[in-house]
């Protein structure tokens, strides 16, 4: 089970190639320029606030987390990852 740390960093990522390959100024740059900034923000409360390698399978989730990922992937048409 991937956890939640590493989750955000996969969004992460995929949030900045959709940005990458986006017309400056439309919608889906607009959408994944405000899901980098989200994504970021969010993996770096979760890493800062554990100090854990976002490779390390231990629960991270509390109250709102989970959800801010799944809203944002739903934003970005992103499929949710099971693993």
């Amino acid at each position: 089970m991937r956890t939640l740390v590493a989750e955000t960093l996969a969004a992460w990522r995929q949030a900045e190639r959709v940005l990458e390959q986006s017309e400056i100024g439309s919608p889906d740059y607009e959408t994944a320029q405000m899901a980098v900034t989200e994504l970021r923000d969010l993996y770096h409360r979760l890493t800062q606030r554990t100090g854990l390698d976002p490779a390390a399978d231990v629960p991270t989730d509390e109250p709102g987390n989970r959800d801010a990922l799944t809203r944002i992937r739903a934003d970005l048409g992103m499929e949710p990852k099971n693993g």
